[in-house]
């Protein structure tokens, strides 16, 4: 039987800015190519079809480039597959190839027909929205937002978007662009005219989200809530601009390709390293707990002459370290160098602090701080949970700003850091978990200063309060 060899369809993602965009791998694959095509329909380079534009690929390339419009994908994809059965093709696509899942489509033709493909990713605009700041793990379903007609105003965008904001998500809104679309009259003639090329601008996106709100009206956004726009993204003069729908509808004037990414209004993290903030402390509002339903260190204090007994100092490491049988540079002994240098850390500004190794340093300690009269209060759950997600109920009281916030440290005996900063209120703040729990949380908010913190369980002390059941130290 006679061996058949096909050649290669590329199928070559170009990034987002320029012709400088392209990876090495994706150049030398262009150069071996007898044909090239550049998509020129789901997404554009910034100079978009300008014939300089052009020009300057070809100049790069040392070839004819041909532009593939939606017809020539759409329709006749099977002649560049077929092209490609006798010789290797390029099909350039602008951003990251599955961007679009047009290009998929366009995979799996190719191995239909037997046709071998080869795909060289780049960056797209997935991905480069994280210049911005929103971490791209924390976003949902992306939406695309088409342009509205005087008979045609699609909205399933909607219940995407509503469904990210309800689990905690951003959403990314990909923009209308327009390039050789046929107007309807000319469809309704049979005779093809072409629109003018045309990108939706945030203006027009962020009004056409409002009509479709205010159209269904379930408060899945809002003119106040926070958006982030990109105009050009990827290009030397790409713009970010972050606000309101409302700021952004009247401020921004951009030209180019560009998205919106809709900001989750709906969840804080609650945990080791996050800023709360009064606002987010109204009921309704879901926040993710991930520390409640993790396993807290349940070691106890030791007896103070014990505790005494043994060195608590980074100028002792050496001789902590054997006493708890450990080698240097091992992942226990960086912790405990790292839990007693946060005890030994200056206090800032306003800010009280220290470290309690023995029951004995946690009472005087808090005394001297707050005063005899003081009770602990101490997050509890109904019932336990595997679900980090509760909601906030109504009830939420403000018990004062005369505390300590403790945070258990990893250490190998209960070493428990405490302090106090001025202005952080302190609040009682009763949450209704997903499967039904209830959980009274005790929680310190930041006013003004970052309150970090790296442990599982904390607790605060606080002075004595009628609303409560005291635990009192006399």
């Amino acid at each position: 039987m006679e061996l058949i060899i096909y050649e290669m369809l590329y199928i070559i993602g170009l990034g987002l800015g320029d012709e400088r965009d392209i990876t090495l791998k994706g150049l030398d694959a262009v150069k071996k190519c007898e044909k090239v095509y550049i998509e020129a329909y789901t997404s554009l380079l910034s100079f978009g079809l300008s014939t300089d534009g052009l020009s300057t690929l070809e100049k790069l390339y040392g070839k004819p480039i041909i532009l593939a419009d939606r017809e020539m994908v759409e329709e006749k994809v099977d002649n560049i597959l077929s092209e490609a059965r006798g010789s290797d093709v390029a099909f350039l696509v602008v951003g990251d190839p599955f961007g679009a899942t047009t290009h998929t489509d366009l995979v799996v033709r190719a191995k239909t027909m037997r046709v071998d493909v080869n795909v060289v990713h780049n960056a797209s605009v997935m991905n480069a929205i994280g210049i911005c700041g929103l971490q791209l793990y924390r976003y949902g379903e992306t939406v695309s937002i088409p342009f509205f007609t005087e008979i045609w105003r699609p909205d399933s965008f909607y219940e995407k978007i509503e469904r990210n904001r309800n689990l905690g998500l951003h959403t990314l809104c990909l923009l209308d662009i327009r390039v050789k679309e046929p107007t309807l009259e000319s469809l309704c003639r049979g005779r093809k005219q072409y629109e003018p090329p045309r990108f939706m601008t945030i203006n027009t996106a962020i009004d056409q989200l409002l009509e479709v709100e205010q159209k269904h009206g379930k408060s899945a956004y809002d003119e106040d809530t926070n958006c982030v726009g990109f105009a050009r993204l990827g290009s030397e003069d790409q713009m970010i601009v972050a606000g309101t729908m409302r700021q952004l509808r009247k401020t921004i004037s951009a030209k180019g390709h560009q998205e919106v990414s809709i900001e989750s209004d709906n969840i804080t993290s609650i945990n080791e390293t996050t800023d709360i903030f009064e606002k987010d402390l109204r009921p309704g509002k879901l926040v993710n707990l991930p520390s409640l339903i993790t396993a807290g260190d349940r070691t106890a204090f030791l007896a103070d002459r014990v505790a005494k007994s043994v060195p608590f100092s980074s100028a002792k490491l050496p001789e902590i370290l054997n006493h708890f049988s450990l080698k240097p540079q091992t992942r226990e002994a960086n912790t405990i160098n790292e839990t007693i240098r946060g005890c030994e850390r200056a206090a800032i500004d306003g800010e009280q602090k220290f470290c309690a190794s023995s029951l004995d340093s946690f009472i005087n300690s808090s005394i001297s701080v707050l005063g005899k009269e003081i009770q602990l209060l101490s997050t509890e759950l109904s019932k336990e949970t595997n679900n980090p997600l509760f909601t906030i109920s109504k009830g939420v009281q403000n018990m004062g700003e005369t505390e300590l916030v403790c945070h258990k440290k990893k250490y190998p005996r209960a070493v428990f850091l405490c302090h106090s900063i001025i202005k952080t209120p302190v609040y009682k703040v009763p949450l209704m978990g997903r499967d039904g729990q209830m959980v009274m949380l005790w929680r310190s908010v930041t006013k003004i200063h970052r309150v970090g913190t790296q442990s599982i369980w904390h607790f605060i002390v606080s002075k004595l309060s009628p609303e409560l059941s005291p635990f009192v130290i006399s």
